[in-house]
C-alpha cells in the first residue's frame, strides 16, 4: 500500500451525493494498493492501520535499494580492476540465496565444486588476494557468475533473497 500525505484540498463525491455534487476534503490524503484507492479522506482520519501499512512497505524497500546501489558500485568498481568487489557481489549474493561459501574452503574450492562458470573470477580473485596480480576489468567474470546464478537459483528465490538483509548485516 501507499500513501499520499500533504494535500491541501482534495474534491471527492460522496455517497451520498450524486456524481455532480463536489465535496472539498482539506488537508487530505489517499491510500491505494496497485490501481485501486482503498481510502480517501481527512488526513487526521486516516486508519492507523493503513499509516503503518504504507509505512511498511516503504522500509520493506530500502533492503532492495541498498543492495542495488551496492551492487552498481560493485560494478564499477569490478570495471576499473578491483576484483575483490566483484567476488564480494557473487559471495553477498550466494549468501542472501542461503548458499554462502563455506569458510573453510578457498574460493577456487568452492568454484570447483560448485559451478565451472564461477571458476574464472575466483582464479581472478585468488590470483589477485593471494599472489598479488593485478586482475584487470572483472566486469565479464563478475557477468559470467551472475548469469550462472540467475540460472540457477529459481526466480521466487532471487525475489526472496532481494529482501533477504542478511548480506547487509554481516560485518
Amino acid at each position: 500500500m501507499r500513501i499520499l500525505e500533504n494535500i491541501a484540498q482534495l474534491a471527492t463525491c460522496r455517497a451520498e451525493g450524486g456524481q455532480g455534487e463536489i465535496h472539498a476534503i482539506a488537508d487530505a490524503a489517499l491510500v491505494w494498493d496497485g490501481e485501486t484507492i482503498v481510502w480517501a479522506g481527512a488526513r487526521r482520519g486516516l486508519p492507523a492501520w493503513m499509516a503503518l501499512a504504507a509505512l511498511a512497505g516503504a522500509v520493506g524497500a530500502i533492503v532492495p535499494a541498498a543492495k542495488a546501489l551496492r551492487r552498481r558500485r560493485r560494478h564499477l568498481r569490478a570495471a576499473e580492476g578491483d576484483v575483490t568487489a566483484a567476488w564480494a557481489e557473487i559471495v553477498d549474493r550466494l549468501a542472501d540465496l542461503g548458499t554462502p561459501p563455506p569458510p573453510d574452503r578457498t574460493p577456487v574450492e568452492f568454484a570447483t565444486d560448485t559451478s565451472p562458470q564461477l571458476l574464472p573470477l575466483a582464479r581472478a580473485y585468488s590470483a589477485a588476494v593471494y599472489g598479488n596480480h593485478p586482475a584487470g576489468d572483472s566486469s565479464t567474470h563478475l557477468g559470467v557468475a551472475e548469469r550462472w546464478v540467475d540460472e540457477e537459483f529459481a526466480y521466487r528465490n532471487r525475489v526472496a533473497a532481494a529482501f533477504n538483509p542478511r548480506s547487509l548485516l554481516k560485518r
